[in-house]
């Protein structure tokens, strides 16, 4: 971001008007964040598919929402993704705290 502010400025803006401030969104953001970490993890770019997974259970997925997503990832790219992002999504849970079925409602909440 140092190296180009103006450029991250634009790109970060970008983001955000197309997932986070949209207004009247046809799908959730936490359906955003499964795609967008579907598609991370079939390119292998696992530190930003662990960033929508937290992403998608800040928004308000439960982990279960979440595990059925990463297992569709492993259509076209085969069961390596489960395997990453099932301990990706287990390292999320005990670091906010919440079980399988559970919503994270807490202070870093994105879905309210």
């Amino acid at each position: 971001m140092e190296l180009d502010p103006e450029y991250f400025a634009a790109l970060k803006n970008y983001y955000s008007t197309w997932t986070i401030s949209q207004k009247e969104p046809a799908i959730s953001r936490a359906t955003k964040e499964f795609v967008i970490t579907g598609i991370l993890l079939t390119q292998g770019k696992m530190n930003g598919a662990q960033v929508h997974i937290r992403r998608g259970l800040l928004a308000g997925a439960t982990p279960h929402e979440t595990f059925e997503a990463i297992t569709a990832a492993a259509i076209p790219d085969g069961v390596p993704v489960v395997w990453h992002g099932a301990a990706m999504l287990k390292e999320e849970m005990a670091d906010l705290g919440i079980a399988y079925d559970e919503r994270y409602d807490g202070p870093e909440s994105l879905s309210g």
